[in-house]
């Protein structure tokens, strides 16, 4: 079914971008980071696709290539453009996974700012959220350890 796809879509003329894009999502969804990445290194990733580029960064951290992922999760905090907006949740969400990145490599400093500011950016959320939770529970944790 893969290959038919991807044959029509090539016979239409049309752009394999997506198609790599939701297979490299796919993969990803299926926790399979390592192919999820192979499927992202075929797009041309540029600073419009903000969504794109968050899903490689989430798959270069879930592959445990902490230090792409600490510069693809920091490149995505200094582009400013209108589909940032339209993506907000993962926004913000990659202030946390940042957060993960830092904590990682023993970065706690660096940690802590990005859960406080992941924290405060959230702060009337719902404290059952997932992430907002676990935030408050690893800024207690590394406040601690330093």
């Amino acid at each position: 079914m893969n290959e038919l796809l991807k044959t029509y879509l090539g016979n239409l003329g049309s752009d394999l971008q997506y198609y790599w894009y939701s297979k490299g999502c796919a993969e990803l969804g299926a926790n399979n980071p390592g192919p999820a990445l192979e499927y992202f290194d075929k797009l041309s990733i540029q600073t419009h696709n903000f969504d794109w580029q968050f899903m490689k960064a989430l798959a270069y951290f879930e592959n445990e290539n902490i230090g792409q992922a600490v510069a693809e999760f920091q490149h995505l905090q200094t582009i400013y453009i209108s589909p940032r907006g339209t993506w907000q949740i993962w926004d913000v969400l990659s202030h946390y996974y940042l957060g993960l990145a830092y904590e990682k490599s023993n970065w706690y400093d660096k940690a802590i700012e990005q859960y406080e500011l992941f924290d405060s950016i959230w702060i009337n959320v719902d404290a059952e959220l997932r992430e907002k939770y676990d935030v408050q529970k690893r800024i207690r944790i590394l406040k601690m350890k330093m």
